[in-house]
């Protein structure tokens, strides 16, 4: 999957008051932020997949798992078999193996909100890039520290200057 230099999730300073949180265990509250920083890293848009949590090597995880289930905070993907037969939403072993954070883009930037974000900041990082390079190709002459302190005042302040730029140098 893609990834993003730097993305970020949005936290709700109630979150650990909210009624489907209390209670949880600590694995289970790890495991759950820790998949929501994951999936906003690597723009999935929620889904996580079981390989990625069992990486994590965190003891109890199936249990937290469980746990969020039950609590509606993770859900397991289903597959609707024809629900105008009547017939009810099973499980698909097939996709069984990831699971989705409830409400994720309720909460956290979509992927391709985020890739739109990147994509202009992006260019507006080459525009000003550009308008940089061409201030200096202009300015490079007068663009010394040296000219800031003449243009001050201190005709000498040059020569004063240089000595000390060429010790730190």
């Amino acid at each position: 999957a893609a990834e993003m230099s730097s993305t970020w999730i949005k936290l709700d300073d109630d979150f650990f008051d909210h009624p489907k949180v209390i209670g949880l265990s600590l694995v289970a509250v790890h495991v759950h932020l820790r998949a929501i920083c994951w999936c906003s890293k690597h723009l999935t848009d929620g889904r996580i997949p079981l390989a990625v949590v069992e990486s994590w090597s965190v003891r109890r995880w199936r249990d937290a798992i469980d746990s969020l289930v039950d609590r509606g905070l993770w859900e397991r993907p289903t597959v609707d078999l024809g629900s105008t037969y009547g017939l009810p939403t099973v499980r698909d072993p097939k996709v069984d193996e990831w699971f989705q954070i409830h409400d994720y883009l309720d909460h956290q930037r979509s992927a391709e909100d985020a890739r739109n974000i990147k994509a202009k900041r992006a260019a507006a990082g080459a525009k000003g890039g550009q308008a940089k390079a061409a201030t200096a190709k202009r300015t490079w002459p007068s663009a010394r520290p040296c000219s800031k302190a003449s243009a001050a005042g201190s005709p000498n302040a040059c020569n004063k200057l240089a000595p000390k730029t060429a010790e730190l140098l």
